[in-house]
This record gives structure tokens, C-alpha cells and sequence, in this order.
């Protein structure tokens, strides 16, 4: 074995469950991440091992290790994150999670048909809004399609979208506070 085999051995029997117990504690030890914290690890073992020249004499291995290792998953945690919190309420979805989410019936909701409240969600919408949301929550047509049909950006239509769904989450979430 060389000299850089054998620092790479040195260091996954030294800090690999230190790390992933580290990387497991930063996800609230959530099994969705375990292959995402897999991932990260074994990326920064490899990078440990390329990067020997520089980091051979470092004092604190450890401590590279686990920022190195931080700064690969914490970019995926939060991704994950933004994904649970837009899918816990979408409007392009067919099938709402209101099972899940019970502050979103109420009497006053429920008693309404769908087309009532896509209208109520247009009427607080800026001009822009409105247009992007009859076109994709309507009509149906991609990102891509509406930003061709207005001569912008399809990044500028996802914006508004987001704008959109937050407006309409915190619509809904206002109106059932207000009904209680």
C-alpha cells in the first residue's frame, strides 16, 4: 500500500462513524438522507484522498473531514427541506394533502366549490400573477410554454409561480384563522 492508500485506511477507520453519526444528527436522523449522507461521505473520503498532498500534514484530519463533508450535504438538506415544505400544499396537484393538513378545512372552505376558490385566489393576485395562473393552474401548460407565449424568462414564470403559491397558502391560511 502507499503512503496515500494507507492515510485514506488511517481515516475512514479513524472518523467514518464519527462523521456519519455527525451527518445523521444534522438531519434529525431522517432515513430519507441516508443515501444522501452515503453519498457525501464517501465524496469526501475521495476528495481526502486526492487532496492528500495538501492536507497530509493538516494537525486536525477530523475537522476537514466534517466540513468537508457538511459542505456537500447541507446544500442537499436544504433542497430536501424546500421540497417538503412547497409539497405539503401545491395547487397544480390533483390530490391536495388536506388529510394532512387539517387547519386547511374548514366550514367556510369546505362549503365552496373548487372554481370559487381558484376565483378567490385570482383576486388577490397582481396583473402578471393572474395571467401566469390562468395559464398554468387553468390551462395547464408548462413553464417553458407560458414563457415562450409572454417573451420572458421560464426562471421568471417558476418565480411567479412560487409568488402564486405562496400568496394562495397564506389566502387560505389567513381565511381559516379568520373563520375560527
Amino acid at each position: 500500500m502507499t503512503e496515500k492508500e494507507n492515510f485514506l485506511e488511517d481515516c475512514y477507520r479513524k472518523y467514518y462513524s464519527a462523521i456519519v453519526r455527525l451527518c445523521r444528527c444534522e438531519v434529525n436522523n431522517n432515513s430519507l438522507y441516508a443515501d444522501i449522507i452515503d453519498t457525501c461521505i464517501q465524496d469526501t473520503f475521495l476528495l481526502a484522498y486526492h487532496s492528500y498532498p495538501q492536507i497530509g500534514d493538516y494537525t486536525n484530519i477530523r475537522a476537514w473531514l466534517v466540513q468537508t463533508c457538511l459542505n456537500r450535504l447541507l446544500p442537499y438538506v436544504k433542497l430536501q427541506r424546500k421540497r417538503q415544505e412547497h409539497e405539503a400544499f401545491s395547487l397544480d396537484d390533483e390530490h391536495v394533502h388536506t388529510a394532512n393538513m387539517p387547519q386547511l378545512q374548514s366550514p367556510v372552505c369546505e362549503a365552496e366549490s373548487a372554481a370559487d376558490k381558484l376565483e378567490q385566489i385570482a383576486s388577490i393576485l397582481a396583473p402578471k400573477e393572474k395571467m401566469v395562473f390562468h395559464y398554468y393552474f387553468k390551462m395547464g401548460l408548462s413553464a417553458d410554454e407560458i414563457a415562450s407565449l409572454v417573451h420572458c424568462s421560464p426562471s421568471t414564470i417558476r418565480a411567479l409561480i412560487f409568488r402564486i403559491r405562496q400568496k394562495s397558502k397564506k389566502f387560505f391560511h389567513d381565511v381559516n384563522k379568520s373563520s375560527c
